[in-house]
Order: C-alpha cells, then structure tokens, then sequence
C-alpha cells in the first residue's frame, strides 16, 4: 500500500492523488488530468458516502468511470461504524479475502484505512450498468433464489476455514466488542424506534425488545459456535445489483464476521422480500440452501439446523431495522422509510416464524 493521504470527502479527490492511487494497483497506466465527481446512492448507504468518480486519461487507460466510498457525513453514522469496526472491515476484506469470495463483488482498485482516525478510501468498479432492487419494493421469488445460491456458494468456500480464527481482525459475531457495541446502539435506538416506529411493533416483539440487550451475548453465542464461515453481514436488496444474464454482484463489505451461515440467509428472508412473498419461502428457501452446500461437499448442517437456526438469526435481526432507526441520522425520506419497512418485515417474520420461541 502507497503513503498516499486520504482524502476527507469525494470533493477532495484531484488528478494527481487519482493518479498515484489508480498507478499504485496497476488499475490504471495513463496519468489522469481531470477528475469530475457526483454523489451517488443518498439514501441507500446509512454508513457511507458514494460518488461516482469520472477521470479523465493522458497517455494511458484506466476504468471509465469508479465509485468512491468514505465514511458518513454524520457524525453519529461514523460512531456506529467506528464501534463496529465496518470501515476496517471493508478495507481489510478487499486486501485480504476478496479474492477467495465466490460471491461476485465490486473489482477494487485502491483501499486505505487509518487506524488511528478511521478515516478510509475505497475505489471500486462502477455498478451502474446493472439492474438494482429497491428493498422497499423488495425482492421477486427469482431474484431471492438466485441470492440464496450464490449464498451458499460463497459460504461453502469458506466453511469452518480456520483462517478466519485469529487472523487479527476478523471477529467472530459474538467476539467483543461487537455484542456491547450493538446492545449499546440499541439501547440508544430502542426509545427513539418506539416513538417514531412504534406502530410498527406487535406487544411480543415489544417486550423482546425491551430484553433484547439481555438476551444477546446468548444468541451471539449460539450464532457462532462451529461449523462457522464468513458471514456478509449486511445481506439485503439494497446491496444486490443483477446483470442482464441474471448473475449477481453484491456490494457493502463492511459488516463481515464469522458466524452460522443462516444469519445472512434469515437477514435477506426476512427484511428484503414482502411478507406475503416470505410466508412463500421461508422453509423451500431454507431447504434449498442446505442443498446447496451439500452441492459443495457441506455435510454438517442439516435442514433442520438450518431452520432453527434461521428463527434464532431471525429474532437477532431486529438490530438491523432498530440500529438504522434510532441512532443514524436518517436525512430524507426514502432512508426514513427504508427502517420503517425493515422494521416493519423484521416483526412479521419474527412472528411469523415463531423466532422468539428459540432465543
């Protein structure tokens, strides 16, 4: 990795950083003497900031067009994500493991990350010419199935790989400081969730919301006892861009952990299809996940393990909806409206499900 300084927003991206950024990877062999960037995604990332990036070459090639991604504008955004580790993740993830991921993912060309201020850079290849999912809208049954697939793909690669197990930055689900950072977020997100979503919780899912911080170090726990592999963390529509051949590339790295493999799986079911659509899924799904990595020589996780792990990581789910509610700074609508919806399937699926009979 290069010296180079990180910039502080896109706005501060110029030809001559681009340049020594870009040439440092070998993505690019031509000198870029004009750079023009617009934001992108406001209202999707809750945690970060995107803008498409636009260089202009000299004397050499280089990609068209780049997505840059630093930390939030907000003040609380990056607190979340400084106690979660999520921009150390993402950067580390692109060094580190990306090239092992079967999950298809954005090609990058440059990663930094400052330990000491958590400042970041990421430029990755622009996935704008493919097809997205507004999760508000959410998934179709062919979209969802094509997602769990490649789930399973991706998880299979990685299965009880004992290079995930003290490798010095990669935490288990239930590793410390992860299970206080979100108990702490959201016991300060609880009380705001209530009063703006309140309308939202059925009495079961209130009351297991008031105990949820008590009743986490043991879902944690169960969520990460062998086998394990590598979790995407942040498996939603949102993050889902399809190809014309109906391949799927999935982007936001920044929750990667290693735990049971259902926790992605009941994190797409539950919050990024309809819950007419879900009721439809919930076990084929479920069952057609198992096979998959059976596909892939996995012969310890049964269907049924799978089930009652997918209720457990179900009723673990209520973070997501519950984090990005109450403790981000939601500055529009279309993000206010993406938590109430989360929220929203979160307490269907887990009634649904009868998640909460094995938390």
């Amino acid at each position: 990795m290069t010296t180079l300084p990180i910039p502080a927003q896109a706005a501060d991206i110029d030809a001559a950083w681009l340049t020594a950024a870009l040439a440092s990877t070998g993505a690019a062999t031509g000198k870029v003497t004009s750079v023009a960037v617009e934001p992108v995604g406001v209202g999707i990332g809750l945690v970060g900031a995107l803008a498409r990036v636009t260089p202009t070459y000299e004397g050499g090639t280089g990609p068209a067009t780049l997505i840059a991604k630093f930390p939030a504008p907000e003040e609380s955004s990056r607190f979340v994500a400084l106690v979660l580790g999520m921009y150390r993740n993402e950067v580390t993830f692109y060094r580190e493991l990306s090239a092992r991921t079967a999950l298809p993912h954005a090609q990058c060309y440059y990663a930094d990350h400052d330990v000491e201020t958590d400042a970041f850079v990421l430029l990755l290849s622009d996935l704008s010419g493919r097809r997205t999912v507004d999760q508000l809208v959410g998934c179709t049954r062919a979209e969802v199935e094509l997602a769990v697939d490649c789930l399973a793909d991706f998880h299979a690669g990685f299965w009880n790989d004992a290079s995930l197990v003290d490798n010095g930055w990669l935490r288990a689900l239930c590793d410390q400081p992860f299970p206080d950072a979100i108990g702490m977020s959201f016991d300060q997100s609880w009380g705001p969730v209530q009063e703006m979503f309140g309308d939202e919780l059925t009495p079961a899912v209130k009351q297991f919301g008031d105990r949820f911080t008590e009743l986490l170090p043991s879902m944690v726990a169960r969520l990460s006892e062998p086998p394990f592999t590598l979790s995407h963390g942040d498996f939603r529509a949102d993050n889902f861009f399809y190809g014309d051949d109906d391949d799927l590339v999935v982007c936001d790295w920044q929750l990667v952990d290693r735990s049971r493999g259902a926790r992605d799986l009941a994190y797409v079911l539950s919050q990024s299809v309809t819950p007419q659509l879900r009721a439809q899924l919930d076990r084929p799904v479920v069952d057609r996940y198992a096979a998959r990595l059976a596909s892939h020589g996995v012969t310890d996780y049964s269907p049924d393990t799978v089930w009652h792990d997918y209720r457990l990581a179900t009723a673990f789910a209520l973070a997501y909806p519950v984090v990005a509610g109450g403790s981000l700074d939601l500055a529009n609508d279309r993000a206010t409206a993406l938590a109430r919806g989360m929220l929203r399937r979160s307490v269907e699926a887990i009634e649904a499900v009868g998640a909460l009979d094995v938390v």
